[in-house]
């Protein structure tokens, strides 16, 4: 029998990295496997970016998964029985919950939950009779942090980014560049990493890049400025606009909505932060992969990749000036001139 995937368009995974996860799981069964969305018409858009055709999408109640379980309860009446459910957020689980009193139930967790979620996450786990509830997340450090709240979890080896290519080539290096105004040497551009732009402060990123610019040059005594990438719906992104302006030294934000697709256009930037919980989340993998050098706390996710990636440095801890330090060094090698290429892991 299929299994029904469900997500929300409310939650933090609801992102193209995650959709490109849920893709390959639909297509690994021969069991028509299906997506049922709850949200808007946006959700929807971003399955249909990450190829999935299957889906049905139900209107939430004010935005929220979980006070839709009538319309769902209503949905499966009319459809085949499904053996299971795989959940893509808490919100979607406690929808799940009622619909599949009996059958099996999965969540599936990149990111990291709220603290008020993962408690409402364990009392339902506690309060189910039938039908099990397992946890699968991607990292060691997302399943101790889980542990921490009392929520048994298993790392599962498939929620990382696909192998595969991207569908459609991606932009050049110089194409990138152009459209960032970055085109000349003496400017150095630094993405950052975050699945979902809600997830990591750009005022954060913000204050790195000047302590990180202050005598930032090419070697032979140039000086070089900071063109700081991130999503137009970056969390305070306006707040580190107007700081790097306020600072006039030439650094800058720039903002591109493919940073939602990031093997689209890391291979255009001279390195990348991963700051705050998940430390970028599958944003991370995808710089590595792309051989783009990173920054990040080695309190986060990216202290368990430590086995000899190259392009990861590690800041002990997740002070701006440490981070800097590093983002200094990282920059202060040649620029990105030509195009990267690399395995995709």
């Amino acid at each position: 029998m299929p299994t029904l995937h469900l997500i929300d368009a409310d939650s933090s995974q609801a992102c193209p990295a995650v959709m490109s996860i849920i893709h390959r799981s639909i297509h690994a069964t021969p069991n028509g496997d299906r997506l049922l969305l709850l949200g808007g018409q946006p959700l929807q858009n971003l399955a249909r970016q990450a190829g999935i055709g299957d889906t049905h999408r139900i209107r939430v109640p004010f935005g929220k998964a979980y006070l839709g379980q009538r319309k769902i309860k209503d949905w499966l009446h009319t459809q085949p029985r499904f053996s299971a459910a795989y959940c893509w957020s808490v919100d979607a689980l406690q929808a799940a919950v009622a619909a599949f009193s009996q059958a099996p139930i999965r969540l599936s967790l990149v990111h990291t939950p709220t603290p008020s979620k993962l408690k409402h996450l364990r009392r339902m786990i506690d309060n189910r009779r039938a039908g099990p509830i397992r946890v699968h997340v991607c990292t060691d450090t997302l399943r101790n942090r889980l542990g921490t709240a009392g929520i048994r979890a298993e790392v599962d080896s498939t929620l990382s980014v696909f192998t595969e290519h991207p569908p459609a080539p991606p932009p050049s290096t110089d194409d990138l560049r152009n459209d960032w105004g970055a085109c000349d040497p003496s400017r150095r551009v630094v993405a950052l990493l975050s699945d979902h732009p809600s997830q990591v402060d750009a005022a954060q990123a913000a204050a790195i890049a000047v302590l990180a610019g202050a005598s930032l040059s090419d070697g032979r005594g140039n000086p070089q400025t900071i063109t700081l990438l991130m999503h137009p719906d970056q969390l305070n992104r306006r707040r580190a606009q107007l700081f790097l302006a306020d600072q006039s030294a030439g650094h800058r934000v720039v903002q591109d909505a493919r940073m939602h697709c990031p093997w689209l256009i890391l291979h255009g930037c001279d390195a990348a932060l991963a700051l705050d919980v998940d430390a970028g989340g599958l944003s991370l993998r995808w710089a590595l992969g792309l051989g783009v050098p990173v920054i990040a706390s080695a309190n986060g996710p990216a202290g368990e990749l430590t086995g000899g990636e190259a392009g990861l440095a590690l800041s002990p801890s997740n002070a701006h000036k440490d981070l800097a330090h590093l983002l200094h060094v990282a920059l202060s090698r040649p620029a990105v001139t030509a195009e990267r290429c690399g395995e995709i892991y």
